[in-house]
């Protein structure tokens, strides 16, 4: 599975091959597909967490902050994104192509994401990540199962919908490009789900694969400038490159 993965994102990292340099603005292309085969080692917990994500910026949106503008594709993980779409053993949840500033790390702006099939809950309000109470057929207070009409009296008290995959990701610059993620990936019948975080150092112009029991995501970062000179050691794949903090569960 992962001679494949590596394969095919040596491919997308062939199509932008120049020397990294400092830009102010930066072109964010992220990728999250999950696994069909779910692997040992995810941290399950009962109900639908929530992460935080009060302070995202939707890129759905129409009122955008400063500098942020969605595109519908870039020139690293287009082809990726659609050799995905027909994947059986990789199923594609998302692909975003978006223009962000370089945010210092103490002024970065997570952005949402909320995608796959989605799942109708109630929050419960308590600190994230936090279960939440699913609409039809679970209490919003103790996670028991109540009757239908009881649980349907919730529907308008703070209902949203959440996709499989819910949650943000973050890129900052400092020395380094920073990708900062809280994401929960919940299974279809909202069950149980899993939170995983992560703080992962990257470079620029380089594809970077994050992986975990469920889901992966591929980012891929390219500054907003004139090109210099092809580097041709840029055609490597940093799947665990620099610092990596991942950390799983609530």
């Amino acid at each position: 599975m992962m001679h494949r993965m590596r394969a095919l994102l040596c491919v997308a990292s062939l199509l932008v091959c120049a020397t990294p340099a400092l830009a102010k603005d930066y072109l964010i292309e992220a990728i999250a597909f999950r696994h069909t085969a779910w692997g040992d080692g995810a941290p399950w917990q009962a109900g639908v967490l929530l992460p935080d994500v009060e302070a995202a910026v939707d890129l759905d949106s129409p009122d955008l902050p400063a500098g942020f503008e969605v595109l519908g594709t870039g020139p690293a993980l287009g082809d990726l994104a659609v050799s995905l779409g027909d994947s059986s053993q990789y199923p594609l949840l998302s692909y975003r192509a978006w223009r962000q500033p370089g945010l210092p790390r103490e002024a970065g702006i997570p952005v949402r994401i909320n995608v796959g099939p989605s799942l109708q809950v109630r929050d419960t309000g308590k600190p994230a990540p936090r279960a939440a109470a699913r609409i039809g057929d679970v209490s919003d207070l103790e996670n028991l199962r109540v009757a239908r009409s009881t649980a349907n009296a919730l529907i308008t008290q703070d209902s949203q919908v959440v996709g499989q995959l819910n949650g943000t990701l973050e890129v900052t610059l400092g020395r380094y490009l920073h990708v900062e993620t809280s994401l929960v990936f919940s299974d279809r019948a909202g069950d149980r789900s899993a939170h995983y975080s992560a703080h992962r150092r990257m470079r620029s112009r380089r594809t970077h694969y994050i992986d975990n029991p469920l889901f992966g995501l591929i980012v891929h970062i390219t500054p907003i400038e004139e090109a210099e000179a092809p580097d041709e050691n840029a055609t490597a794949v940093d799947a665990e490159d620099a610092e990596d903090t991942s950390t799983t569960g609530g």
